[in-house]
């Protein structure tokens, strides 16, 4: 007779228990501006020479929710450390994002209703994995409203290439605001086209002193006219190629 372990649902069921419960831990210490102190993550890593098309193929293909629900798709793969991405998106005018607390989340509902600005406001925990983004980046539209925003969550990886972290990034164009039956119940609503979010973070880091490094097909390209849905209902679409930049 078999143990209960050896059971596959019952191994997926406590897989899932435990990649959840290390996303809740995340997004707690991170709603509590404590996830400095600790924060939950993949700590392996792997040291190679050259961005090979194995640690491509290893890197996530999307980003997803607390549940495990695939939201945003990867489209950008950086090399080079926290401080170096920090320093190139402070060069071509980007901001930060204040964590989501309560009050920061508040806050960004009132702007959101008023039509004001919030250069840094907190963008929801999204995951690659067990690790909730690194660093967030946003900035305002020529609308100057919260509501309207280009605006990219970055992930670190287990790679390295000649001491270099490889990252990866899920960049979108938020154009709006709309209300959800489901918490949080008001959430941006995004351009389809992520190709174009994609492009224009690259083109504004080259301008400020990083280099392409090429792209590479991390998913199966979505056309327009077969566009897919986040679990928001927002449709999108990509040619599923990720651009890598070398940070300066």
């Amino acid at each position: 007779m078999k143990r209960i372990y050896d059971n596959w649902f019952v191994k997926v069921t406590l897989g899932f228990a435990a990649i959840t419960g290390a996303r809740i831990v995340s997004t707690f210490l991170h709603m509590t501006t404590l996830d400095k102190l600790y924060k939950p993550r993949d700590f392996r890593r792997t040291s190679h020479l050259e961005v090979s098309e194995k640690i491509l193929n290893d890197l996530p293909e999307y980003c997803t929710n607390l549940f495990g629900m695939k939201m945003d798709p990867i489209n950008l793969i950086f090399l080079g450390s926290e401080e170096g991405i920090e320093e190139a998106f402070d060069k071509a005018g980007w901001h930060g994002a204040h964590p989501s607390t309560p009050i920061h989340v508040f806050y960004g509902f009132l702007t959101s209703i008023f039509k004001k600005s919030y250069k840094k406001g907190p963008f929801m925990p999204l995951f690659t994995g067990i690790g909730l983004q690194d660093i967030s980046f946003q900035k305002t539209t020529k609308s100057n409203k919260y509501s309207e925003r280009h605006h990219i969550r970055i992930w670190r990886t287990r790679h390295e290439v000649n001491g270099s972290r490889v990252w990866v990034g899920a960049a979108t164009h938020e154009v709006g605001m709309k209300l959800i039956i489901a918490p949080p119940f008001l959430v941006h609503r995004m351009d389809p086209n992520l190709d174009y979010e994609r492009d224009y973070i690259t083109n504004a880091l080259i301008k400020n002193g990083c280099k392409s490094a090429g792209t590479h097909q991390l998913i199966e390209p979505i056309s327009l006219s077969r566009a897919e849905k986040n679990p928001h209902g927002d449709k999108y679409y990509t040619s599923g190629i990720a651009n890598i930049i070398e940070i300066a």
